[in-house]
């Protein structure tokens, strides 16, 4: 979902199929103020105003890869 300059954001990607547990890594940058973490959560409180493009990688237990592109706009409040 997209965000607002100056507020609290948080969420998460999600996988379903393959072998738990998953590990998610992430190309790209997120808007500033948000982090990615391995665990597919991405929280913070942006500081700029954009939209941010980035590819998101999760990883299953047996190295089963699936990848996909993700946007995450920021705007004014």
């Amino acid at each position: 979902p997209d965000g607002s300059a100056g507020f609290p954001y948080s969420a998460s990607v999600g996988a379903t199929g393959g072998q738990p547990p998953y590990a998610w890594s992430i190309n790209g940058d997120l808007p500033a103020g948000l982090s990615f973490a391995p665990d597919g959560s991405v929280a913070g409180t942006p500081t700029s105003v954009g939209t941010a493009q980035f590819v998101v990688t999760v990883t299953d237990a047996l190295g089963l890869r699936a990848t996909r592109q993700l946007s995450l706009r920021v705007a004014l409040d």
